[in-house]
């Protein structure tokens, strides 16, 4: 398992544009790498599949995950679940490193998308929390699909298939 000592993190707000940050209803965990975002909507394995990984890797967000952008484009999240009602003191920030949208399967693997299809599993993400659902500022709900575009473009994007017996080694 990763220590959490060993990873990267970004704790000096100061440095992240405050105009660029969202949320995501995602699961997340923390690889060697930087995080692991894991899309899908509910009942879809999202909690299941950070449950198995937790056996390698560390847990970062269950439900709800945060994701701000660095002025120099780079990517950081959090869990966000309280975030994302009301400000909870100052979180800590993992690099992203890959974005999956999981299914579940009879068997393991993984493919590669296109940055258009990763951009439509972001959106039904970034939509499915309820502080952006209900967001009457249009120029605020058309920031925020910019954002996910740039976000599709910048991070790999796959679609994840898996059993719910499947192991953390399986998916590594």
């Amino acid at each position: 398992m990763a220590r959490i000592s060993d990873i990267k993190t970004l704790e000096d707000n100061k440095i992240l544009d405050s105009k660029v940050d969202y949320f995501l209803h995602a699961s997340a965990s923390i690889g060697p790498e930087g995080a692991i975002l894991f899309l899908g909507h509910s009942t879809s394995g999202k909690s299941t599949i950070a449950q198995i990984l937790s056996e390698k890797y560390l847990l970062l967000a269950d439900d709800v995950v945060q994701v701000k952008r660095t002025g120099k484009g780079d990517y950081w999240v959090a869990d966000g679940k309280d975030r994302c009602r009301l400000d909870s003191g100052t979180p800590k920030y993992y690099p992203l490193n890959r974005i999956a949208r999981i299914f579940k399967s009879d068997r393991t693997y993984a493919e590669v998308v296109s940055e258009r299809q990763t951009c439509r599993y972001l959106a039904d993400a970034l939509f499915e929390v309820d502080i952006q659902r209900k967001e009457d500022d249009i120029v605020r709900r058309k920031q925020l699909f910019i954002e996910v575009a740039e976000l599709s473009r910048s991070i790999d994007g796959c679609r994840l298939y898996f059993r719910k017996d499947t192991s953390a080694d399986e998916l590594i």
